[in-house]
């Protein structure tokens, strides 16, 4: 929505109204869905299972926050993320810019909120960066003159 407001292609007050509803229907269905709220999760994620979520108060701090976050980045610098960022480079050029920049979002955000490293949570980002390269390396076949 940043970027459509930002381009001129969507009125701001549009965008606050569909992010607005975005966001009240993520918060409505979870509490429709008997969600126990983002503590739960980060105790589901990083600490265990609980087998009676309902019956017990789950506790997590910023300490913990923080181990998981540094602990989730060395994963993250394990794994395919350096590889597709510099495809993402590669392939950076204004036509690309707008959806290598969504993707970017998009991984950093979702990796603030939940910090735990799982590789399918990015395959937007490895989609986006693979194909920016791919049409970057297509124009420059446009250019090279015929043998």
């Amino acid at each position: 929505l940043f970027l459509l407001v930002w381009q001129g292609r969507l009125e701001l007050w549009k965008a606050a109204a569909l992010g607005l509803i975005g966001v009240a229907s993520v918060v409505i269905i979870g509490r429709a869905a008997g969600d126990y709220g983002i503590q739960m999760l980060y105790y589901r994620n990083f600490i265990g299972m609980p087998i009676a979520p309902a019956e017990m108060t789950a506790h997590f701090t910023v300490a913990q926050y923080a181990h998981f976050f540094v602990s989730g980045y060395k994963d993250m610098l394990l794994s395919f993320v350096p590889l597709f960022a510099m495809l993402g480079l590669v392939g950076l050029n204004r036509t690309t810019a707008p959806l290598l920049g969504v993707a970017a979002a998009y991984a950093v955000l979702h990796y603030v909120i939940l910090p735990n490293w799982i590789d399918r949570f990015m395959a937007f980002f490895y989609l986006a960066t693979a194909m920016s390269a791919v049409l970057r390396s297509q124009s420059f076949r446009l250019l090279e003159s015929p043998d």
